[in-house]
């Protein structure tokens, strides 16, 4: 299945993050942490993910 490559998140969401991180980082994260190893697969989902759905630093300032 061939997803469609997009230059910009299309989903930000504010998060209290240090850095900017992505839906792909934190499934990353949780599969390692199971015992996981990752594959090539699973760094393309990583990436296509990250750029669906981004977590962007919280200022705690509405705007």
């Amino acid at each position: 299945m061939k997803l469609p490559l997009q230059s910009k998140p299309v989903i930000r969401i504010p998060a209290p993050v240090r850095s900017a991180a992505g839906l792909g980082d934190l499934v990353k994260g949780v599969t390692q942490r199971l015992g996981f190893d990752p594959c090539a697969g699973c760094r393309r989902r990583t990436e296509a993910l990250n750029r669906w759905v981004a977590f962007v630093p919280y200022s705690g300032k509405r705007p």
